[in-house]
């Protein structure tokens, strides 16, 4: 029985430690000034109460031993700017927020040049937590170390810039969840395009309970109606309760010209929800016309020049 225990024991505290943070040196890494920190994004469904855990890694590509912190804030979409695709909160907790769900396996570490941590972050969802999504991100930043016997002239304030880097975590809880959402506007920057390319923007609300990926294609047709280019609009996220801006171009060919229509059929995510809309837009290359008005000049000046100058040989020989 002892034995047995003894076993179970080794075999808890191995599992363990294998979970534990670590340390390895990386071979033939670059030197960019900067670290490098993956994955970058999380998507975990949970059940509340249930206890998760992810695996961060961090490399040092800085060229120098450097010190890191790792903090934890909740983040969101808006709904005043679109183009603000996530806001980090600081001290501040989250509409929905997770950062009180998220508990980094450590908040200090220092690397050489070349080595990676891994370190361990785990998710407990509340057991009263609502059903949705929820977000945090764990950032990892490095403050820059200022050698005050090396500084040439200690008279002037040393500029110090904190590298920051996070990776975000989507936590879906499981339960009565709410997807809804609408395509809001679709525009064309310019509804006289002089020159290539021609941007869109596309803005998309969310008014569900969990994040939205819309996606779907943009057919840009001339003026016969025939579709002379397809614009693919890869899926992007919608966080809950927000606007999301995208932008999108399409780069005409060098001899396109005159009146196009784009028309956009967009899949909201979720069910068979398509949403449509078309712009219409010119394109007229002046600079591309007038380099061909002053071709065709050129051109008509020297035949005329090559005419007159044969007639008048002409006229000699007679």
């Amino acid at each position: 029985m002892k034995k047995i225990l003894s076993i179970a024991i080794f075999t808890l505290l191995a599992v363990n430690y294998a979970n534990a943070a670590r340390v390895e040196m990386m071979k033939d890494v670059p030197e960019r000034g900067d670290f490098d920190l993956g994955p970058t994004s999380f998507e975990i469904e949970a059940s509340p109460g249930e206890k998760i855990t992810k695996t961060m890694q961090i490399t040092n590509r800085k060229g120098v031993a450097q010190n890191f912190l790792v903090a934890v804030e909740d983040f969101q979409g808006s709904m005043d700017d679109p183009e603000k695709t996530v806001l980090l909160q600081g001290d501040k907790d989250g509409k929905y927020g997770a950062k009180d769900w998220v508990v980094p396996e450590m908040t200090t570490f220092q690397l050489k040049h070349g080595e990676r941590q891994f370190f361990d972050v785990t998710i407990e969802v509340p057991k009263n937590a609502d059903a949705g999504d929820h977000y945090a991100s764990v950032l990892v930043s490095a403050p820059p170390t200022v050698d005050a016997e090396n500084t040439e002239d200690r008279s002037k304030p040393n500029v110090m810039i904190t590298s920051r880097v996070g990776a975000l975590f989507f936590v879906k809880v499981k339960g009565n969840i709410r997807e809804e959402g609408m395509l809001r506007s679709f525009a064309v920057k310019e509804e006289i395009n002089k020159q290539a390319p021609v941007d869109f923007k596309i803005i998309f609300e969310n008014k569900g309970t969990v994040r939205i990926q819309p996606s779907g294609r943009i057919e840009i047709k001339n003026i016969a109606g025939n579709v002379v280019d397809v614009v693919a609009v890869n899926s992007f996220n919608v966080l809950r309760d927000s606007f999301r801006a995208v932008n999108f171009q399409w780069n005409p060919g060098d001899f396109s010209f005159g009146q196009y229509t784009a028309q956009l059929q967009l899949a909201r995510g979720y069910g068979d929800l398509t949403d449509s809309k078309s712009v219409t837009f010119w394109v007229i290359p002046v600079k591309k016309i007038m380099i061909g008005i002053g071709i065709f000049a050129i051109m008509f000046l020297l035949i005329h020049f090559f005419r007159k100058n044969i007639k008048i040989s002409t006229v000699k020989k007679k």
